[in-house]
């Protein structure tokens, strides 16, 4: 009896242990949430839309058809002025009637328009706002939500008073320079019209389907697979020599972290200048190697430029891949290895016997991050190419569309694609790579 009520004790203070942990770990929870979720949700919500700053009713998200009666308020004032003046300025009664005829086209459109008490009311409010030159901030006030009826039958009206105006020009050519801003008026009134941007999952099955993009997903994959590769290759050498002792090990340690220490981009110019046709001292060595065919090949073509690129990244982080060896090296307890010693083995034999797998972990783990940090790159190839000869990597290709083209649907769709590209190496790398070692943890 005694043994039942102590165990219902520690299972209640158990349970409160549990709760108290989680009240201690949910404000950790609250943090990540929105300092790295809702980016990303934000990310694929823009890219569900037709989403292009530099556009005039593209700049936000709309689901529905609406009217922006500042641009159509400011429009319609100056067309107004210049139909006036136009008026004055022609000479004959048939310039007069076709400019009257442009004049009655807008009041009809605008009566239609503005059918009830309620949007009347809201026009004049903008009207005055943008009398006096001040910006209408409300939403609520500056779109009205309208039907796709009257968004055709408006269309219509800016496309007959578009050939009223061509008329009117005809008959009235004093009135030339007041009728071709009327025109332009005209033009300009067409932005007020904001269409809904939706357009689902239509920009991902564009870019699925894009030769561009599938081209910087290759570039992404080749710079990733071979800078990875050899980065671990030489890591393993360099940490292995590092693990060693001997007289200098420690300035040797810290001269090996410079590559490491310099910023990506100064580091990519330095190599650019290295690899200059020209005046290049690396491009000159090479070609005089053999290992290209003349000195402007690493900047003029797609496989130099890539060459080029896996060059730099690999003198760059090597430092990093080995300095993570060198933490895996220093845990192996030295007793494995003056055992294997005594049976006989060899030094070759104890490193693939010993060594590697004892350094799986630290293996995994150095090429998890060195894959996801490679397959992002951005810096190395914006300063050197800047994506030149078809070497765009995915990151400078979003890059590209969302900020030199303020196109951010497309840029947040490509980034979408990205984020997904890199959760795929993340699973390959646990799933696959790392099956064995969290068996082996949980045996």
């Amino acid at each position: 009896m005694q043994k039942h009520r102590h165990g219902e004790k520690k299972r209640s203070r158990g349970l409160s242990e549990g709760q108290l942990a989680a009240l201690l770990v949910l404000p950790a929870l609250l943090v990540i949430a929105s300092i790295a979720v809702y980016p990303i949700l934000r990310t694929v919500w823009y890219s569900l839309f037709d989403l292009r700053l530099n556009h005039p009713t593209r700049s936000s998200t709309y689901f529905s058809y609406s009217l922006d009666l500042e641009k159509y308020a400011d429009s319609v004032y100056t067309l107004r002025s210049q139909l006036t003046k136009a008026s004055e300025e022609a000479v004959t009664p048939e310039g007069q009637r076709a400019i009257a005829d442009m004049a009655d086209l807008l009041a009809e459109e605008e009566a239609a328009l503005f059918c009830t008490d309620t949007r009347q009311d809201t026009l004049a409010q903008v009207d005055a706002l943008v009398a006096s030159y001040t910006p209408v901030n409300d939403d609520q006030l500056r779109y009205m939500s309208v039907s796709s009826k009257e968004i055709e039958a408006f269309k219509t009206f800016l496309s007959l008073a578009g050939e009223a105006a061509q008329t009117a020009l005809e008959i009235a050519p004093e009135a030339e320079k007041q009728l071709s801003r009327a025109t332009q008026a005209l033009d300009a009134l067409s932005f007020a019209v904001v269409e809904p941007n939706f357009v689902g999952l239509d920009n991902y099955l564009r870019y699925l389907t894009d030769n561009r993009f599938w081209t910087a997903v290759a570039n992404t994959s080749i710079f990733t697979v071979f800078a990875v590769g050899f980065e671990l290759l030489f890591g393993i050498l360099v940490a292995l020599l590092m693990n060693q002792n001997f007289r200098g090990r420690g300035l040797i340690r810290a001269s090996v972290l410079i590559p490491w220490s310099i910023p990506a981009s100064t580091s990519a110019t330095i190599w650019r200048f290295m690899y200059d046709g020209q005046y290049g001292i690396i491009s000159k060595l090479f070609a005089t190697l053999g290992i290209i065919p003349s000195a402007a090949f690493i900047l003029t073509t797609r496989e130099g430029s890539l060459f080029g690129m896996i060059v730099s990244d690999i003198w760059k982080t090597t430092p990093f891949m080995a300095l993570l060896l060198l933490a895996g090296l220093q845990t192996i307890d030295a007793t494995l290895y003056e055992a294997a010693r005594v049976d006989g083995s060899g030094k070759l034999h104890s490193f693939f016997t010993i060594t590697l797998p004892l350094l799986k972990p630290t293996i995994l783990v150095s090429v998890l991050f060195r894959t996801l940090d490679t397959f992002k790159a951005f810096d190395l190839m914006s300063v050197m190419t800047n994506g030149a000869n078809n070497t765009e990597s995915i990151s400078l290709y979003a890059y590209k569309v969302m900020f030199a083209q303020m196109d951010f649907g497309s840029g947040s769709t490509i980034s979408i694609l990205l984020f997904f590209m890199v959760l795929l190496i993340c699973l390959f790398y646990i799933k696959v790579m790392g099956a064995d070692l969290f068996k082996s943890r949980q045996a």
